[in-house]
Protein backbone atom coordinates (compact mmCIF):
# COMPACT_ATOMS: atom_id res chain seq x y z
CA UNK A 1 0.00 0.00 0.00
CA UNK A 2 2.71 2.50 0.97
CA UNK A 3 5.41 1.59 -1.55
CA UNK A 4 2.94 1.62 -4.47
CA UNK A 5 1.60 5.05 -3.36
CA UNK A 6 -1.96 3.81 -2.85
CA UNK A 7 -4.26 6.48 -1.33
CA UNK A 8 -4.54 6.21 2.44
CA UNK A 9 -8.31 6.27 2.68
CA UNK A 10 -10.14 5.32 5.88
CA UNK A 11 -9.68 1.56 5.42
CA UNK A 12 -6.10 1.70 4.14
CA UNK A 13 -4.96 3.85 7.07
CA UNK A 14 -6.31 1.20 9.45
CA UNK A 15 -4.48 -1.56 7.56
CA UNK A 16 -1.19 0.35 7.38
CA UNK A 17 -1.31 1.43 11.03
CA UNK A 18 -1.97 -2.13 12.19
CA UNK A 19 0.80 -3.43 9.95
CA UNK A 20 3.22 -0.90 11.41
CA UNK A 21 2.22 -1.87 14.94
CA UNK A 22 2.93 -5.54 14.20
CA UNK A 23 6.34 -4.75 12.73
CA UNK A 24 7.19 -2.56 15.75
CA UNK A 25 6.19 -5.46 18.01
CA UNK A 26 8.53 -7.85 16.15
CA UNK A 27 5.76 -9.78 14.38
CA UNK A 28 7.46 -9.48 11.00
CA UNK A 29 9.00 -11.63 8.29
CA UNK A 30 12.78 -12.14 8.52
CA UNK A 31 13.13 -10.45 5.12
CA UNK A 32 11.55 -7.20 6.28
CA UNK A 33 13.60 -7.33 9.49
CA UNK A 34 16.79 -7.81 7.45
CA UNK A 35 15.98 -4.91 5.11
CA UNK A 36 15.29 -2.63 8.08
CA UNK A 37 18.66 -3.54 9.62
CA UNK A 38 20.49 -3.01 6.31
CA UNK A 39 18.76 0.36 5.85
CA UNK A 40 19.62 1.30 9.46
CA UNK A 41 15.97 1.87 10.39
CA UNK A 42 14.70 1.11 13.89
CA UNK A 43 11.68 -1.20 13.81
CA UNK A 44 10.51 0.17 17.18
CA UNK A 45 9.93 3.64 15.69
CA UNK A 46 9.04 2.55 12.15
CA UNK A 47 6.90 4.95 10.12
CA UNK A 48 5.09 4.67 6.81
CA UNK A 49 7.81 6.88 5.29
CA UNK A 50 10.41 4.25 6.22
CA UNK A 51 8.47 1.69 4.19
CA UNK A 52 8.26 4.07 1.23
CA UNK A 53 11.85 5.31 1.25
CA UNK A 54 13.86 2.42 2.73
CA UNK A 55 12.04 -0.89 2.19
CA UNK A 56 10.14 -0.34 -1.06
CA UNK A 57 13.07 0.93 -3.17
CA UNK A 58 15.28 -2.00 -2.18
CA UNK A 59 12.60 -4.55 -3.06
CA UNK A 60 11.82 -2.75 -6.32
CA UNK A 61 15.49 -2.55 -7.32
CA UNK A 62 15.48 -6.27 -8.15
CA UNK A 63 12.73 -5.91 -10.74
CA UNK A 64 14.24 -2.73 -12.17
CA UNK A 65 17.76 -4.04 -12.75
CA UNK A 66 17.71 -7.84 -12.50
CA UNK A 67 14.74 -10.09 -11.74
CA UNK A 68 11.96 -9.61 -9.22
CA UNK A 69 12.45 -13.15 -7.84
CA UNK A 70 15.24 -11.87 -5.56
CA UNK A 71 12.79 -9.59 -3.77
CA UNK A 72 10.31 -12.44 -3.45
CA UNK A 73 13.02 -14.71 -2.06
CA UNK A 74 13.86 -12.08 0.55
CA UNK A 75 10.23 -11.75 1.64
CA UNK A 76 9.71 -15.54 1.79
CA UNK A 77 13.02 -16.40 3.51
CA UNK A 78 12.45 -18.54 6.61
CA UNK A 79 15.73 -17.81 8.37
CA UNK A 80 17.58 -14.63 9.29
CA UNK A 81 20.71 -15.77 7.40
CA UNK A 82 18.88 -16.36 4.12
CA UNK A 83 16.94 -13.13 4.52
CA UNK A 84 20.06 -11.08 5.24
CA UNK A 85 21.93 -12.56 2.27
CA UNK A 86 19.05 -11.66 -0.08
CA UNK A 87 18.72 -8.26 1.60
CA UNK A 88 22.39 -7.45 1.00
CA UNK A 89 22.00 -8.31 -2.70
CA UNK A 90 18.94 -6.06 -2.89
CA UNK A 91 20.87 -3.27 -1.18
CA UNK A 92 23.68 -3.55 -3.74
CA UNK A 93 21.18 -3.46 -6.59
CA UNK A 94 19.50 -0.43 -5.05
CA UNK A 95 22.83 1.40 -4.82
CA UNK A 96 23.48 0.63 -8.48
CA UNK A 97 19.98 1.85 -9.29
CA UNK A 98 20.70 5.16 -7.52
CA UNK A 99 23.89 5.66 -9.53
CA UNK A 100 22.15 4.88 -12.82
CA UNK A 101 19.24 7.16 -11.91
CA UNK A 102 21.57 10.03 -11.02
CA UNK A 103 23.42 9.74 -14.35
CA UNK A 104 20.16 9.56 -16.31
CA UNK A 105 18.73 12.55 -14.44
CA UNK A 106 21.86 14.57 -15.27
CA UNK A 107 21.41 13.58 -18.93
CA UNK A 108 17.80 14.78 -18.79
CA UNK A 109 18.89 18.11 -17.32
CA UNK A 110 21.34 18.58 -20.18
CA UNK A 111 18.70 17.54 -22.72
CA UNK A 112 16.18 20.13 -21.47
CA UNK A 113 15.00 22.33 -24.35
CA UNK A 114 15.49 26.09 -24.10
CA UNK A 115 11.75 26.65 -24.39
CA UNK A 116 9.67 24.18 -22.39
CA UNK A 117 6.18 23.39 -23.61
CA UNK A 118 3.23 21.94 -21.71
CA UNK A 119 4.70 18.43 -21.89
CA UNK A 120 8.19 17.02 -22.42
CA UNK A 121 9.64 13.72 -23.64
CA UNK A 122 13.18 12.47 -22.98
CA UNK A 123 15.23 9.69 -24.58
CA UNK A 124 18.83 8.53 -24.60
CA UNK A 125 19.95 5.30 -26.33
CA UNK A 126 22.11 4.26 -23.34
CA UNK A 127 19.39 4.67 -20.69
CA UNK A 128 18.11 1.70 -18.65
CA UNK A 129 14.48 0.76 -19.19
CA UNK A 130 14.01 -0.15 -15.52
CA UNK A 131 14.79 3.37 -14.32
CA UNK A 132 12.96 5.61 -16.82
CA UNK A 133 9.92 5.87 -14.53
CA UNK A 134 12.03 7.33 -11.75
CA UNK A 135 13.59 9.85 -14.14
CA UNK A 136 10.14 10.82 -15.43
CA UNK A 137 8.96 11.31 -11.85
CA UNK A 138 11.94 13.50 -10.96
CA UNK A 139 11.58 15.69 -14.07
CA UNK A 140 7.83 15.98 -13.46
CA UNK A 141 8.53 17.31 -9.98
CA UNK A 142 11.16 19.70 -11.32
CA UNK A 143 9.18 21.07 -14.29
CA UNK A 144 5.58 20.59 -13.06
CA UNK A 145 4.61 19.14 -16.42
CA UNK A 146 3.60 15.70 -17.70
CA UNK A 147 6.76 13.82 -18.64
CA UNK A 148 7.64 10.71 -20.63
CA UNK A 149 11.10 9.14 -20.48
CA UNK A 150 12.18 6.41 -22.91
CA UNK A 151 14.93 3.79 -23.09
CA UNK A 152 15.62 0.87 -25.44
CA UNK A 153 14.03 -2.41 -24.40
CA UNK A 154 16.34 -5.20 -23.28
CA UNK A 155 16.01 -6.97 -26.63
CA UNK A 156 16.54 -3.71 -28.53
CA UNK A 157 13.39 -4.15 -30.63
CA UNK A 158 11.33 -1.33 -29.09
CA UNK A 159 11.55 1.78 -26.93
CA UNK A 160 9.98 1.48 -23.49
CA UNK A 161 8.44 4.68 -22.16
CA UNK A 162 7.23 5.61 -18.69
CA UNK A 163 5.13 8.68 -17.99
CA UNK A 164 4.24 10.72 -14.92
CA UNK A 165 1.58 13.41 -14.76
CA UNK A 166 0.43 16.37 -12.68
CA UNK A 167 -2.95 16.84 -10.96
CA UNK A 168 -5.68 17.61 -13.47
CA UNK A 169 -4.00 15.87 -16.42
CA UNK A 170 -5.01 12.23 -17.11
CA UNK A 171 -1.94 10.81 -18.80
CA UNK A 172 -3.53 7.52 -19.88
CA UNK A 173 -6.33 9.45 -21.60
CA UNK A 174 -3.61 11.27 -23.52
CA UNK A 175 -2.27 7.93 -24.78
CA UNK A 176 -5.78 6.77 -25.72
CA UNK A 177 -6.30 9.87 -27.87
CA UNK A 178 -2.83 9.80 -29.42
CA UNK A 179 -3.27 6.12 -30.27
CA UNK A 180 -6.67 6.75 -31.86
CA UNK A 181 -5.33 9.52 -34.12
CA UNK A 182 -2.03 7.79 -34.98
CA UNK A 183 -2.66 4.09 -35.75
CA UNK A 184 0.49 2.01 -35.49
CA UNK A 185 2.48 4.57 -33.51
CA UNK A 186 1.98 2.91 -30.09
CA UNK A 187 2.46 -0.85 -29.90
CA UNK A 188 0.91 -1.20 -26.44
CA UNK A 189 0.15 0.99 -23.43
CA UNK A 190 -1.50 1.04 -20.03
CA UNK A 191 -1.72 3.00 -16.82
CA UNK A 192 -3.93 5.44 -14.96
CA UNK A 193 -4.35 9.17 -14.42
CA UNK A 194 -0.95 9.89 -12.86
CA UNK A 195 1.31 7.24 -14.41
CA UNK A 196 1.43 5.24 -17.63
CA UNK A 197 3.74 3.06 -19.69
CA UNK A 198 4.00 2.27 -23.39
CA UNK A 199 6.09 0.66 -26.11
CA UNK A 200 6.88 2.24 -29.48
CA UNK A 201 9.11 1.37 -32.43
CA UNK A 202 12.78 2.24 -32.17
CA UNK A 203 12.37 4.91 -34.87
CA UNK A 204 9.16 6.45 -33.47
CA UNK A 205 10.44 8.63 -30.63
CA UNK A 206 10.34 11.93 -32.51
CA UNK A 207 6.83 11.22 -33.84
CA UNK A 208 5.50 10.29 -30.41
CA UNK A 209 7.20 13.27 -28.79
CA UNK A 210 5.56 15.65 -31.30
CA UNK A 211 2.14 14.06 -30.81
CA UNK A 212 2.41 14.14 -27.01
CA UNK A 213 3.56 17.74 -26.87
CA UNK A 214 0.78 18.77 -29.28
CA UNK A 215 -1.79 16.99 -27.09
CA UNK A 216 -0.47 18.74 -23.99
CA UNK A 217 -0.56 22.17 -25.63
CA UNK A 218 -4.17 21.61 -26.71
CA UNK A 219 -5.53 20.01 -23.53
CA UNK A 220 -3.70 21.48 -20.54
CA UNK A 221 -4.75 24.81 -19.06
CA UNK A 222 -1.76 27.06 -18.36
CA UNK A 223 -2.92 27.46 -14.75
CA UNK A 224 -2.22 23.74 -14.15
CA UNK A 225 1.43 24.29 -15.07
CA UNK A 226 1.99 26.87 -12.36
CA UNK A 227 3.91 25.39 -9.45
CA UNK A 228 1.85 25.77 -6.27
CA UNK A 229 3.04 24.69 -2.82
CA UNK A 230 0.19 24.01 -0.39
CA UNK A 231 0.98 24.37 3.30
CA UNK A 232 -0.74 24.17 6.67
CA UNK A 233 0.29 27.74 7.42
CA UNK A 234 2.99 29.24 9.65
CA UNK A 235 4.37 27.87 12.89
CA UNK A 236 5.37 30.18 15.73
CA UNK A 237 8.82 29.66 17.20
CA UNK A 238 7.16 28.40 20.42
CA UNK A 239 5.58 25.54 18.43
CA UNK A 240 8.84 24.44 16.80
CA UNK A 241 9.95 21.78 19.27
CA UNK A 242 10.19 18.03 19.85
CA UNK A 243 6.75 17.86 21.49
CA UNK A 244 5.12 19.16 18.32
CA UNK A 245 7.13 16.77 16.19
CA UNK A 246 6.12 13.81 18.39
CA UNK A 247 2.45 14.84 18.27
CA UNK A 248 2.55 14.99 14.46
CA UNK A 249 4.35 11.64 14.27
CA UNK A 250 1.71 10.02 16.48
CA UNK A 251 -1.08 11.28 14.20
CA UNK A 252 0.20 9.16 11.31
CA UNK A 253 0.42 7.13 9.23
CA UNK A 254 0.81 9.81 6.58
CA UNK A 255 0.96 9.14 2.87
CA UNK A 256 -0.78 9.47 -0.46
CA UNK A 257 -4.07 11.42 -0.19
CA UNK A 258 -3.36 11.90 3.53
CA UNK A 259 -0.23 14.07 3.44
CA UNK A 260 1.92 14.91 6.42
CA UNK A 261 1.46 18.57 7.47
CA UNK A 262 3.96 21.06 6.05
CA UNK A 263 4.52 24.48 7.56
CA UNK A 264 5.87 27.88 6.60
CA UNK A 265 8.85 29.02 8.64
CA UNK A 266 10.82 32.26 8.41
CA UNK A 267 14.50 31.91 9.26
CA UNK A 268 18.02 32.83 8.21
CA UNK A 269 20.77 30.51 6.97
CA UNK A 270 23.59 30.31 9.54
CA UNK A 271 25.49 27.64 7.62
CA UNK A 272 25.19 24.64 5.35
CA UNK A 273 27.11 21.62 4.15
CA UNK A 274 26.69 19.22 1.27
CA UNK A 275 26.04 15.58 2.12
CA UNK A 276 26.55 12.47 0.00
CA UNK A 277 24.40 12.81 -3.09
CA UNK A 278 22.62 16.08 -3.89
CA UNK A 279 21.44 16.58 -0.27
CA UNK A 280 22.01 19.73 1.81
CA UNK A 281 22.19 20.07 5.58
CA UNK A 282 21.24 23.56 6.81
CA UNK A 283 21.73 25.34 10.10
CA UNK A 284 18.83 27.77 10.45
CA UNK A 285 18.31 30.57 12.95
CA UNK A 286 14.74 31.54 13.86
CA UNK A 287 13.44 34.95 14.89
CA UNK A 288 14.13 34.39 18.61
CA UNK A 289 17.69 33.15 17.89
CA UNK A 290 16.53 29.55 18.27
CA UNK A 291 18.68 27.21 16.15
CA UNK A 292 17.03 24.61 13.95
CA UNK A 293 18.75 21.79 12.04
CA UNK A 294 17.24 21.13 8.62
CA UNK A 295 17.85 18.80 5.70
CA UNK A 296 16.85 19.29 2.07
CA UNK A 297 16.92 16.01 0.17
CA UNK A 298 18.00 16.49 -3.46
CA UNK A 299 18.26 20.18 -2.64
CA UNK A 300 21.63 20.98 -4.19
CA UNK A 301 20.08 22.69 -7.19
CA UNK A 302 18.06 25.09 -5.02
CA UNK A 303 20.86 25.82 -2.53
CA UNK A 304 20.55 29.12 -0.62
CA UNK A 305 23.95 29.87 0.90
CA UNK A 306 23.07 32.72 3.26
CA UNK A 307 20.54 35.35 4.27
CA UNK A 308 16.89 35.39 5.25
CA UNK A 309 14.80 32.55 3.82
CA UNK A 310 11.21 31.39 3.57
CA UNK A 311 11.05 27.65 4.18
CA UNK A 312 8.29 25.09 3.72
CA UNK A 313 8.95 21.88 5.57
CA UNK A 314 7.94 19.08 7.91
CA UNK A 315 8.89 18.82 11.57
CA UNK A 316 10.56 15.47 12.22
CA UNK A 317 12.66 13.64 14.78
CA UNK A 318 16.23 12.67 13.90
CA UNK A 319 17.01 9.54 15.92
CA UNK A 320 20.66 8.53 16.18
CA UNK A 321 22.42 6.35 18.76
CA UNK A 322 19.63 6.70 21.29
CA UNK A 323 19.31 10.48 20.85
CA UNK A 324 16.28 12.35 19.58
CA UNK A 325 16.87 15.74 17.94
CA UNK A 326 14.43 18.06 16.25
CA UNK A 327 14.88 18.34 12.50
CA UNK A 328 13.10 20.17 9.71
CA UNK A 329 12.73 18.26 6.45
CA UNK A 330 12.67 20.98 3.80
CA UNK A 331 10.21 20.78 0.93
CA UNK A 332 11.11 24.18 -0.51
CA UNK A 333 13.53 26.94 0.43
CA UNK A 334 14.00 30.33 -1.21
CA UNK A 335 15.30 33.78 -0.30
CA UNK A 336 12.75 35.71 1.74
CA UNK A 337 10.85 38.42 -0.08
Amino acid sequence: TVADVVPLDYNNRILVENGLQRIRAGRVRPGIKALLAIAKRDALTLSAADLGFAIGPRLNAAGRLDHMRLGIECLLADTADLAFKAGEQLDELNQTRKEIQQEMSMDADIELPGSIGAGVCFFQPHWHEGVVGLVASRMKEKLNRPIFAFAPSEDGNTLKGSGRSIPGVHIRDALVEINAHNPGLIEKFGGHAMAAGLSIGTDKFEQFSSCFMAWCESNIARSLLESVVETDGPLSTAEINLDTARALENCGPWGQAFPEPVFEIQASVSGYRKLNGPHIRYDLTLADDQRLAAIHFSGEEGLVEQGAVSVVGKLSINRWKGREDLQLVIEQIQPAV
